[in-house]
Formats: structure tokens, C-alpha cells, sequence
């Protein structure tokens, strides 16, 4: 069997066993089964740790080996078997759906109920992660920028960072890693001689805004608006709060966009002083999809910390907004780079 049949079936087999803890709450995710939580164990001294060498970095290794080309054709009726047993397992239900294509020729291979439409949950996070790699260069760092559009106008300019801290940034953390309060610093320096004494503020929601916006809704339609509106996830935008992370029963702002655009006028405020001009906020979905002239002139950015460890956050705590909104950026990326054959190319 080729390889990258090997490297699929391991996927599913994986992602199989993923679901099955997610179940019984053994990684993070929204599966789970209504029953009673156990007092925890006590505590015993246990045996010292063993260093564990760490493996090489995740950018110098592929996906998936590639594949020769004289590999064999993949059996069906062994992977029919292969999978048929793992998911006999009682523990996935019987709503599971799979399907499973041969990566060369597009054949089908192996499907279970694969027509019907169903939300995957957190196991789908897996196969974000290795798309949202495949595409993001994982030592990037996402851009949160304020720019002088005409005298008196700025542009608080959207980069996708959604874990912004409201005040100043804190270099060692990735939720807060980019400080508001700082951004503000920048402006309030950079502002030119002749400055009106009031000063308008908009935001600029294009990057990585996808088709349609700002019509689009905030969060996918196969998400339940209940749990969003519970705290269990929030909308998905490309700016945002640390500090408006939703929590279970504690739901973030409808609208994290807006609340950021405040706390940085209000962080304005702060740091033009009492002498310094006035910030009037003008927000409405006409102003949030107008894009910030090229030529406009750069008065701050603050950087968040690096795709790779915002998406090790996003798993280790299963969060399904900011997964969301990383997929979009990746999805955003490879669309940028198909419309230019010179990023391709690059």
C-alpha cells in the first residue's frame, strides 16, 4: 500500500481515537457524556521525570512522505477491514461519517455514511492544524496597525491577532503578547506637527475578510448560535481582546471588533494626554470594508506572538474561534498566492 494511504488511514485511525477521549473528556473538546465527576485521587510522590530528547522542528519535515511512482495500487478490501474494525468501537456512536480517496487518482476508497452533513467537533482541529501549517509559515507573526489615512483620520488596521492585550503587551505570553497600550505610544509619538485637535478613529476589517463581507455571518452557520451565545465559543473576527475570550456561561461581545476599536480609543485618549486631541470613533460595516490607502502613512504596529504557538494555544485549549480564524487565514493565504503566480512561484 502506498504511503500516503498509510499516512491516511493512520489520520483517521487517529482521528477516530481522538473523538473516542474527546468523549470521555480526556483531551479538550465539546464531546463529553452526562455523568458524574469523581473526586480526585490523592496525591503520591511519583518517579522522577525522564528527559525526553526534543524532536527536530515541525517546519523541516513533511506532512507526508512523498510517494513513489511505482507504488502499488491500495487495497481496498485491507482497508475496508482496517477501518470497519475501528469503527465498530461503541464509544464513537452511530453517527459517524467517513470518507476516505485515493490522493493520486481521487478514487473512492471507502466511505460510511459520508453524504450527511454533520459537525466533526474538535477532532476536525487536527487536520485545521495541518492546513493551516501547510500555509502559514509557522514563525510569522500577525500585524496590528494604525495608519494616518488623511490629517486628523486614522485607521486602526486589522491583521487577524485576536488575543490583543488592552493595555501594554507582555513579550512572553501569546494571549496579550501585543499591547493596545502600546500601539497608542506608537500614534501618539508619530502624530505630525499641525494635528487637528480632534481626530477620527475607523477600522479597517479587510484582510482575510473572505466573500461577501461584512454581510457574512460572525461564525460558520454549522455552528449552534446557542453556544455561542453561552461562552462555549464567540464570533469570528481578525481582531480581538485576550481579555474577551469566551469562557463556558461567561459569553464574549457579539462584536469583539468593536470592542477593541474602544479600548484602543480609550487607550488614545490616555496617551495624547490632556493636551492632546480628541478621538471621535466612527464605526459602521461601510467604514469596516474600506481598505487603508497604500500610501498611508505608518504611525504604530505592534506584532502578535508566532502563528505556531497561537495555533498550540488554539489546541491545547480546544478553541474553536481562534482555529477558525487562523483556517481563514490560511484559506485567505493560498487564495492571495493562486491569484499570483509570483508568490507561487516563490
Amino acid at each position: 500500500m502506498r504511503k500516503p494511504i498509510i499516512g491516511l488511514v493512520a489520520a483517521v485511525l487517529a482521528l477516530g481515537g481522538y473523538a473516542t477521549a474527546d468523549v470521555y473528556d480526556r483531551v479538550p473538546g465539546i464531546l463529553t457524556l452526562d455523568r458524574p465527576t469523581p473526586l480526585p485521587a490523592p496525591t503520591t510522590p511519583g518517579p522522577s521525570p525522564t528527559p525526553v530528547p526534543l524532536p527536530s522542528p515541525a517546519s523541516a519535515l513533511p506532512l507526508l512522505a512523498p510517494m513513489a511512482a511505482d507504488a502499488p495500487e491500495p487495497s481496498q478490501s485491507k482497508l475496508k477491514a482496517a477501518l470497519d474494525a475501528a469503527f465498530a468501537d461503541p464509544a464513537l456512536g452511530n453517527s459517524l461519517g467517513v470518507s476516505v480517496r485515493d490522493v493520486a487518482t481521487g478514487k473512492a476508497l471507502y466511505a460510511r455514511d459520508g453524504a450527511t452533513p454533520r459537525v466533526v467537533a474538535s477532532a476536525q482541529k487536527i487536520l485545521a492544524a495541518a492546513a493551516i501549517t501547510s500555509e502559514l509559515d509557522p514563525h510569522e507573526t500577525m500585524s496590528t496597525s494604525v495608519r494616518l489615512e488623511a490629517p486628523g483620520e486614522l485607521v486602526l488596521v486589522a491583521g487577524g491577532d485576536t488575543l490583543l492585550a488592552e493595555g501594554k503587551g507582555d513579550p512572553e505570553a501569546v494571549a496579550g503578547h501585543a499591547g493596545l497600550a502600546d500601539l497608542a505610544e506608537q500614534v501618539a509619538t508619530g502624530l505630525p506637527a499641525g494635528t487637528p485637535s480632534k481626530v477620527t478613529l475607523r477600522l479597517d476589517m479587510t484582510y482575510a475578510a473572505g466573500p461577501g463581507y461584512p454581510d457574512t455571518p460572525a461564525y460558520p452557520p454549522g455552528w449552534a448560535p446557542g453556544d455561542v451565545a453561552l461562552g462555549f465559543t464567540q464570533s469570528v473576527a481578525m481582531i480581538g481582546l485576550a481579555k474577551d475570550r469566551p469562557k463556558p456561561y461567561v459569553p464574549s461581545p457579539i462584536d469583539p471588533a468593536a470592542a477593541v476599536l474602544k479600548a484602543f480609543a480609550g487607550e488614545l485618549t490616555t496617551a495624547f494626554g490632556a493636551s492632546g486631541p480628541a478621538v471621535t470613533v466612527t464605526d459602521d460595516p461601510a467604514t469596516r470594508a474600506e481598505p487603508v490607502p497604500a500610501e498611508a502613512t505608518l504611525l504604530g504596529e505592534v506584532r502578535s506572538a508566532a502563528y505556531q504557538d497561537v495555533l498550540a494555544l488554539a489546541l491545547d485549549e480546544s478553541d474553536n474561534a481562534l482555529t477558525e480564524n487562523l483556517a481563514r487565514q490560511a484559506a485567505s493565504r493560498r487564495a492571495a498566492m493562486a491569484r499570483s503566480p509570483a508568490m507561487l512561484a516563490s
